[in-house]
């Protein structure tokens, strides 16, 4: 009962595949789009390639945090969010 506990409890990873896009929500300005470009098995980690826009372009690597929180590898917090 113990192991089942701690499962229900735990929070839930998003579940993110490679060439999915995404909007990455870095705290201003408008979403970034992109795309998964890697996916760790177990989606702790990810790799998003942003499209040209207000942040750049080029490649995001991340570290699930909660929810659709990610902490960037180089520092700071960004959400990710399926898009259609």
């Amino acid at each position: 009962m113990g192991d089942l506990q701690r499962d229900m409890d735990a929070p839930m990873r998003p579940f993110f595949k490679e060439g999915e896009p995404v909007a990455v929500e870095f705290g201003v300005g408008d979403p970034q789009l992109g795309k998964i470009i890697a996916v760790s098995q177990h989606c702790k980690m990810m790799t998003v390639r942003l499209s040209n826009g207000n942040m750049g372009q080029g490649d995001l690597p991340l570290q699930w945090r909660r929810d659709n929180e990610y902490d960037l590898l180089a520092g700071g917090k960004v959400k990710v969010r399926k898009l259609p």
